[in-house]
């Protein structure tokens, strides 16, 4: 990732951290730790509700016992108030709670999304796997919303917890052996979620991948209906995404009925432990150990504490399981390398360059862009005499002291290449005539040469396979021109010599290709024979 875009991401007060080594999981943390100022009331609100639910079936209990029960109408009413403030503040708590949470989410999701933006447009390019515009756009939008939406599982689950405890004491006031076995039922209920979380968590993530291709390829056939309809391949777009389409549906399917197998699992336990409860707590009052009240306390609690336990299961193993696959899929995108860094680092190995034109010796400085604008005869002959493309009379070109001539041509031309102003291209695909110049593995990747070229088109909609045709004829004169200059810059030579490499290109594609061309040649020696402004403007040496 660029560390000044890191630094100044990271620098935003709340904005979750990413750096090359974060997982998904830590994409989560800190994605629910963030925004303290709203996650920490939202969480005292949350626990707040939970106790005001638990209070209901206890203030009830007591109002029967001591208005009911014992025929004191006064008391009575003082309970049935008390009872109407409970109702008051829980429903305020969750309220709010609900409020703070969905602003730091909306936070959260912001600032994702925001990067992810920063990324796909970065000007010196997003690598990794190619993705089509449509997939960075679901990532961008449902998968960021899924991420930030895990703050949930930090708000609800914790008021959940604290509500189980408060009515596992207020049971085991009651009785000892109720409310041991209400805390074993919430233990129950978290091993099932752990069970089943795992196969979900999974099958989340390929529904989520499924998705967003289906998402992805339908953005990009609306991006290209002209084209289509052009080529009269209307038909076979329609196939390709109705069988995306349809491995969506299938995953989709798949994932949902792991969801309804968890929720199907937890429902049928939590009747079995509310019928065990009543059952157990029926008898007790039968046989005198409670009284009513706390007969109707126990019931109503028994029924209330199965919603957080299953609460806390379904946050604890859907939303975590689909923030983690959609983590996976944000940090795909954040953590891309950048193509054009870090690509002057190899030592220059050769001497100075001197060209002699018009009776005067030219040194181009080593490690720099260096621009001569000069007559095409003189241009002529000093690109002939370093591609060693016909005999050249002596003093044209040297190399510190030696003349080319008296150089080993494998030498020259391991060390210097020379791209004519008219490349060749040859039959096969855009990535096969840039690979041409491959001379050793891997210091500049095919994708940064063609980002460098200005080809950002066909690294984005992966026309890298699309066929150049005889010559090139099946590309635009300014295509042909950035693949030839992309296979040169794919060479990676230590000195490249350009002539006139941009002329078929508008000005402002030409700007954005000779910013990018001298950023990936950085340290290097490049000699460019032009009279073009910009590559003038960009130059580290010039001479006209």
């Amino acid at each position: 990732m660029n560390e000044q875009n890191q630094s100044r991401e990271n620098s935003v007060i709340g904005v979750p951290k990413v750096d090359a080594s974060t997982t998904p999981q830590q994409l989560l943390w800190r994605t629910m730790v963030s925004h303290p100022q709203y996650m920490l009331p939202a969480v005292t609100l949350s626990a707040t509700h939970q106790v005001g639910v638990m209070l209901v079936p206890v203030v009830v209990g007591i109002a029967i016992d001591r208005g009911v029960t014992a025929g004191n109408g006064g008391a009575l009413m003082e309970w049935i108030a008390v009872l109407a403030v409970v109702f008051a503040g829980l429903s305020f708590s969750f309220r709010y709670a609900s409020r703070l949470g969905w602003i730091a989410m909306n936070f959260v999701d912001h600032a994702l999304r925001m990067r992810i933006c920063d990324r796909a447009l970065d000007p010196n390019g997003l690598g990794g796997k190619r993705r089509l515009p449509g997939e960075l756009l679901a990532i961008s939008s449902s998968d960021t919303h899924t991420v930030a939406r895990t703050k949930g599982v930090l708000i609800y689950p914790i008021g959940n917890l604290v509500g189980i405890c408060f009515a596992a004491a207020v049971l085991l006031t009651i009785s000892s052996p109720l409310g041991m076995a209400t805390l074993a039922g919430a233990f129950a209920v978290v091993i099932i979620s752990d069970r089943v979380g795992g196969p979900l968590s999974a099958r989340v993530g390929r529904q989520q991948r499924a998705a967003a291709l289906a998402a992805g390829t339908a953005a990009d056939l609306m991006h290209g209906v002209r084209v289509i309809k052009g080529m009269g391949a209307e038909d076979t777009a329609v196939d390709r995404y109705r069988a995306r389409s349809e491995r969506a549906l299938e995953a989709t399917l798949h994932a949902n009925s792991a969801t309804a197998a968890l929720s199907g699992t937890l429902t049928a336990f939590a009747g079995a432990f509310v019928a065990g409860i009543a059952v157990f707590a029926g008898l007790q009052a039968v046989h005198g150990s409670i009284d009513i009240g706390e007969l109707i306390t126990v019931v109503g609690l028994a029924q209330l504490i199965t919603e957080p336990m299953k609460s806390i299961a379904k946050l604890a193993s859907v939303m975590w399981a689909s923030g983690k696959a959609s983590a996976s899929r944000v940090l795909s995108v954040l953590q891309a390398p950048t193509l054009l860094e870090g690509q002057g680092d190899r030592p220059y190995v050769m001497g100075p360059l001197v060209l002699r034109l018009a009776d005067a010796d030219i040194e181009v400085r080593l490690g720099t862009l260096t621009v001569l604008e000069r007559p095409s005869s003189q241009v002529a002959a000093a690109t002939s005499a370093l591609a060693l493309s016909v005999a050249c009379a002596r003093g044209i070109a040297r190399v510190g002291d030696t003349d080319v001539r008296d150089m080993a041509p494998e030498q020259l031309r391991q060390s210097v290449l020379v791209a004519p102003h008219a490349g060749d291209l040859f039959e096969g695909s855009v990535l096969d005539n840039v690979e041409l110049g491959a001379r050793s593995a891997g210091r500049i990747s095919a994708d940064a040469a063609l980002l460098a070229a200005g080809l950002d088109d066909l690294v984005a909609d992966n026309g890298l396979n699309a066929q150049v045709g005889d010559a090139g004829t099946a590309l635009s004169g300014g295509q042909r021109q950035r693949v030839a200059l992309a296979r040169a810059l794919y060479a990676d030579p230590d000195v490249l010599v350009l002539d006139d490499p941009t002329t078929a290109v508008d000005s402002v594609t030409e700007a954005v290709v000779v910013t990018r061309v001298a950023k990936l040649r950085a340290g290097r020696t490049t000699l460019v024979f032009t009279g073009s402004p910009a590559w003038h403007a960009a130059a580290e040496g010039v001479s006209s």
